[in-house]
């Protein structure tokens, strides 16, 4: 492509749990993203467990530890979000849309600091770029790897966050997707209009124009008893 030639726009779409509540919802969800992929944009898809899966894989993880192992709890955890995101890619290629899943590891979606409470602190932005020149590109949230290979939980709001720092190193926009009313719909919502509510420390690492979009709002970061796939 020559230097001139302007650019595909990148959109990155994310899809909670509050949209997400079923198999049931792909057909909206699949409309969402071809709506943007049909006017040339290059679309990926951040996505979030089904529904209460994440609170559901919670629970039976404590029905056999009363304390689980991190890096076990943190690999069952996000068996939700792997299996969403590969639900997503199948409904896509059933309406003949090309989608392509990518693990955290084949994204270098690589992280710091504790297994269920990191820190995203990087991506691998020209292997996604290049998979976006040939289909839409799905991850999911919520999850990274540490240097050690090991699978790692963003923790609350961690969806949002890897849907931001995504956009803001990709160099695109953001749409989070949620419902935020209780109503069917699904509420499209620009991160500007106040959606997410993260601590500083994660807003401190997207530039100074992706970090408007989050009214950084610090919270207590503390080991709950149970997790809210966001």
């Amino acid at each position: 492509m020559r230097n001139n030639e302007k650019q595909p726009e990148i959109v990155v779409l994310k899809f909670g749990s509050s949209v997400l509540h079923s198999e049931e919802d792909l057909p909206r969800a699949v409309h969402e993203i071809y709506r943007a992929w049909s006017g040339g944009t290059q679309v990926v898809a951040v996505v979030s467990a089904f529904g209460n899966t994440t609170n559901e894989l919670w629970r039976r993880a404590q029905s056999i530890s009363d304390e689980p192992e991190a890096s076990a709890l943190a690999a069952l955890l996000a068996t939700g979000e792997a299996t969403a995101s590969a639900m997503i890619c199948l409904a896509l290629g059933k309406v003949g849309i090309a989608a392509k899943v990518l693990d955290p590891a084949q994204a270098g979606l690589r992280t710091v600091g504790d297994r269920l409470e990191a820190d995203l602190v990087a991506v691998d932005a020209a292997r996604l770029k290049s998979e976006l020149r040939q289909a839409i590109v799905i991850l999911p949230g919520f999850v990274g790897r540490d240097e050690g290979g090991y699978t790692t939980l963003l923790g609350r709001g961690g969806s949002d966050f890897s849907a931001l720092f995504l956009a803001d190193q990709l160099g695109g926009r953001c749409v989070l997707l949620k419902d935020v009313d209780g109503s069917t719909r699904m509420t499209r919502r620009a991160p500007a209009r106040g959606l997410c509510a993260l601590p500083r420390s994660r807003t401190r690492r997207l530039s100074a124009s992706a970090a408007r979009w989050c009214k950084p709002r610090p919270f207590a970061s503390r080991r709950r008893e149970g997790y809210v796939s966001a």
